[in-house]
């Protein structure tokens, strides 16, 4: 269909050129001129290489694309993954994987600790790869599943299998391409990859043969990893001499993954990557900054190396004096800025490069604050800079800010920031789909650029840079993967090689169970893997509540977890602290900080119990957190506003002591609560149901001794002051009004546990009145009891509240008769009561009601079984700060027997309600009123007869726990 128009397209213009009428030569060469555009120069062009979230060499990431493969197949053909799991023992050198076959590194190891190992006849296997991982069977058969892997983008690959003997006979597989040799038997240069071993069963067929599990290996290399990486840049140097590198953030190793409170051991190689790439500005992100800025300080006096820091400013500011370059303040310790000019054959490229610092730094890295530095707000800690920068006498072409803040701090920037053309260092991994992007850019003054463009970086990108006219005109940026089968930088191989030879076996065992039981190959969730960490930590400190940080999320890995992949996650530097609270402050603290601090376990607000009890304000309680999260969450501002102990009460916040008097870290807590869980065989079952399942109600068996109250008292007496009760031995009901001192007493041993609740009391009360020698009894009374109480059997009756039935013996009596005549009887009462115990919780402390039978024991021939009912209950309600209600009632009623006298009751209450401002924690100073009401069961003592005592008293109470394990960590299991 062209060819006819492309034939009268010739034709007309041969037929204008026939007709046109002649144009003189110097005519033509003026409207030539005059049509063609002048020449357009090329744009002078820098390349700028840049890095960003790296986290240090030991962070190389894992994608598991074939895992989630055979998810999709799982659910596709109907086939199934019976089992996954991961093995540290493996390592690669080219195309070439070795494998343990018991999966351990100690293996591979001693394997090759006196040379090659002997191999066997090669075999061939069905291999397939997928970006970069090499997935075989082992079997050699060929299963349904290579064909669904195949059209999903799977390449078949020529691969063998080959078994191996090394020393001491360890048997080890070799996978490689048929027909070749590895170079080399020397694990340094050899690479540690994971492996990940399982089993697939096809679909059945119907009539076909039983399906079998074919055994399977994974072998996949991480992406950003750290030699790959290094060898990359190095490259992309090569090939432009002029490009410039700089780094975001987050490129040195930070907190070891391998020993305890310390810096990771590939630190030191870290600082030396980065030497060897002669940067042009860096960034201190977490993982520099880590122990503080002290310390980064102390290795920068090592290392002379161009770090920028915009918004990290001294906490005592110098003045700045006038015409200071703004790059270089005092009141700064590092830089503001970095300027670099790359000269090309176009002219120069001016670059200026600033640091912007997440200000959540401060709440990660407590340090900072005693360092003497301060993060200052990102937009108005960097604007005046940018400012001073556009307005000097050569202000820079492209001014890039180089950030790994968090999404909302760079949206704040994207918003308010201007004059910046480009922020670099987005550390979420988001643009993995952006192969290349071309910008180009309006020339705008500096006053209107607003939003600086967002560049793309996953690790490592390049930028490109295009000026004309002066101005930045264009920009291609470009984020560069590290696929595994990029080349190594033998030499820094070689070293992180070496050092995880020396760490990797000693961690390499099973320690945590896979999240599911029922599905093997699920990874472990962040809320499930905070909450296995946090029992861990409670259990293993002794903690009756544990409140942190948001945790690092979990190794994203099918299946379990080992001690070296738990260990990763926990890199960190925070130190265990413990606080301890009455049951109020603890219940206080809960409330204020539900919602706020993102892990807790134990006693929360919701359960309000601490290891399946509820609070006892009596009780001194184990609040266990980290020096990190008191800066990171609302904890140490709920903690400060508590009130100030006394003199007399115990350290608020104490440090936990691990090994050797050692502040305990939050990773040994964890690993070793982990370890102290796992069978002695190896067995990983009782950490899933000890931690997760069970750890928050568990109510193991403790003992108390409690002491309800310890009371010195001045009190008025009024008595009840009616004959007619004279008969009645009950000292309260016999003595004469009066001013007295008074001494009380509450003491129990108390036993609780799953199965019951047990406990042993004695209650006393003793008051006399002197008068000219003669002394009077005003309240001389003791008591016996034991009860026990079984939850196992409780029920819920009378609204929400759980109640237990219970039994109570109790023998009542006085320390001598009620008068002093010679032939006075001692009250001894001897009583067995059985009934329905309320669960404590909120104001209730105590409630009892039940029956009872009761014997005289002093008139055990003339007086019978007397049958009634008893009541008892306490409270205690915070009204203020600084003042508590504290309230008890012992009501008892008698029924009617053949042979009532004037000694025997009806109805006996003891009340008491007061206030009580604590003086300590185990000390009050409390005001009360007291009541005490009698009935007798004759009609001369039918009447009321009433007695009042108000007060003031010195109260003493506490509880402690018996047989409380130490604080020490279990015995180190390899790690």
């Amino acid at each position: 269909m062209y060819a006819p128009l492309l034939t009268l397209f010739i034709a007309t213009q041969a037929h204008a050129q026939e007709t046109a009428p002649p144009i003189d030569e110097p005519v033509a060469d003026e409207l030539i001129a005059a049509e063609a555009p002048p020449p357009t120069p090329s744009p002078a062009s820098a390349r700028v290489i840049y890095t960003g979230g790296l986290d240090g060499i030991g962070s190389g990431l894992y994608t598991y694309e074939t895992v989630r493969a055979l998810w999709a197949a799982d659910d596709a053909l109907g086939g199934r993954l019976t089992a996954l799991e991961v093995h540290h023992g493996a390592v690669a050198l080219g195309p070439f994987g070795l494998h343990a076959d018991d999966g351990k590194v100690a293996t591979l190891v001693a394997a090759l600790a006196e040379g090659p190992p002997t191999c066997g006849e090669e075999q061939p296997v069905v291999a397939l790869r997928l970006t970069g991982e090499v997935l075989s069977f082992d079997s050699g058969a060929r299963p349904v599943l290579v064909e669904h892997l195949l059209g999903r983008g799977a390449e078949e690959t020529s691969r063998t299998q080959r078994a191996c003997v090394g020393a001491e006979g360890r048997a080890l597989t070799l996978v490689g391409p048929p027909g070749t040799e590895p170079d080399t038997w020397d694990l340094a240069s050899w690479e540690f990859q994971r492996a990940l071993h399982g089993a697939w069963e096809d679909p059945p067929v119907a009539g076909g043969p039983a399906v079998v599990a074919q055994p399977l290996r994974l072998l996949a290399p991480p992406i950003q990893e750290a030699s790959r990486l290094h060898a990359l840049i190095k490259q992309l140097q090569a090939e432009d001499p002029a490009a410039l590198y700089v780094d975001a953030g987050d490129f040195l190793a930070g907190a070891s993954s391998v020993e305890d409170d310390a810096l990771s051991l590939h630190r030191p190689l870290s600082w030396s990557m980065l030497e060897a790439l002669s940067p042009t500005a860096l960034v201190p992100g977490r993982s520099e900054l880590i122990a503080g800025w002290t310390a980064l300080a102390a290795e920068l006096e090592d290392h002379a190396l161009p770090y920028v820091a915009t918004n990290l400013a001294l906490t005592e500011t110098p003045d700045t004096p006038p015409g200071a370059d703004p790059c270089d303040s005092p009141a700064h310790p590092l830089p503001r800025c970095v300027r670099a000019t790359v000269d090309t054959p176009e002219g120069p490229v001016r670059i200026a490069f600033i640091g912007i610092l997440d200000p959540e730094l401060h709440t990660w890295i407590p340090a900072l604050a005693h360092d003497g530095v301060t993060i200052t707000d990102p937009l108005l800690g960097t604007q005046d800079l940018v400012w001073a920068l556009q307005r000097g006498p050569e202000p820079p072409h492209a001014l890039v800010a180089l950030t790994t803040a968090s999404g909302e701090h760079q949206a704040t920037l994207r918003r308010g920031l201007r004059g910046v053309d480009l922020m670099a260092g987005d550390p979420t991994f988001a643009t993995l789909r952006v192969e290349e992007q071309t910008v180009d850019l309006a020339k705008v003054s500096a006053g209107r650029k607003g939003a600086p463009l967002t560049l793309s970086l996953d690790g490592l990108a390049t930028l490109e840079l295009f000026v004309e006219d002066d101005d930045l005109a264009r920009v291609r940026n470009r984020p560069v993967l590290l696929p595994g089968s990029l080349p190594l930088d033998r030499d820094v191989a070689r070293q992180i090689q070496e050092t995880r030879l020396r760490t990797y076996a000693a961690l390499d065992q099973p320690l945590v169970p896979p999240a599911d039981p029922d599905d093997p190959a699920r990874p472990w969730s962040q809320e499930a893997w905070s909450s296995l960490v946090c029992e861990a930590v409670r259990q293993q400190s002794d903690g009756d509540t544990v409140l942190l940080r948001a945790l690092p999320a979990p190794t994203r890995i099918p299946g379990g977890l080992t001690e070296l992949l738990a260990s990763d996650p926990l890199a960190l530097l925070d130190r265990i602290v413990v606080f301890r609270l009455p049951g109020d402050e603890l219940q206080a603290v809960l409330d204020r900080s539900f919602g706020l601090v993102p892990v807790a376990c134990g006693a929360t607000s919701a359960s309000a119990k601490a290891w399946g009890r509820s609070l006892d304000d009596d009780r001194i309680y184990r609040l266990i957190t980290t020096d990190r999260s008191l800066v990171a969450t609302p904890l140490g501002e709920i903690l400060d506003r508590l009130r100030t102990p006394g003199p007399l009460d115990p350290r608020l916040q104490t440090e936990v002591l691990g090994p050797q008097d050692q502040r305990l870290s939050l990773r040994t807590a964890a690993l070793q609560g982990l370890r102290a869980q796992r069978g002695a065989d190896g067995d990983l079952s009782g950490v899933r149901e000890v931690l997760v399942t069970d750890a928050s109600s568990a109510k193991p068996t403790q003992w108390l001794l409690h002491l309800r109250g310890a009371e010195l008292g001045l009190d008025r007496f009024e008595g009840v002051e009616d004959t007619a009760f004279a008969s009645v031995p009950e000292t309260m009901a016999t003595s004469p009004s009066s001013t007295t001192v008074a001494l009380a007493g509450d003491l129990a041993l108390e036993r609780s546990g799953e199965d019951a609740v047990w406990d042993l009391r004695y209650r006393t009360t003793y008051e006399t009145l002197a008068i000219e020698g003669i002394r009077e009894e005003v309240a001389d009374d003791w008591q016996l009891s034991s009860s026990l109480t079984l939850p196992v059997a409780d029920f819920p009756v009378l609204g929400s509240r759980r109640w237990a039935p219970f039994t109570e013996l109790r023998y009542d009596s006085e320390y001598s008769p009620a008068d002093d005549t010679s032939d006075a009887t001692t009250q001894a009462d001897l009583s067995l009561a059985a009934g329905l115990a309320a669960e404590a919780g909120g104001a209730l402390d105590l409630l009892r009601v039940g029956g009872f039978v009761n014997r005289d024991l002093a008139n055990l021939d003339e007086k019978p079984s007397e049958l009634g009912l008893r009541t008892e209950v306490e409270t205690d309600v915070s009204l203020a700060r600084y003042l508590d209600w504290k309230s008890t009632l012992d009501l008892t009623l008698w029924a009617a027997t053949a042979d009532d006298d004037a000694s025997d009751l009806r109805l006996k209450s003891t009340a008491r309600t007061g206030v009580a401002m604590p003086l300590a924690r185990w000390l009050d100073l409390a005001v009360f009123v007291e009541s005490f009401v009698i009935q007798g069961r004759v009609p001369q003592t039918e009447d009321f007869g009433s007695a009042w005592t108000v007060g003031a008293a010195l109260d003493a109470a506490g509880a402690w726990q018996l047989g409380r394990p130490p604080v020490r960590p279990a015995p180190d299991a390899g790690g």
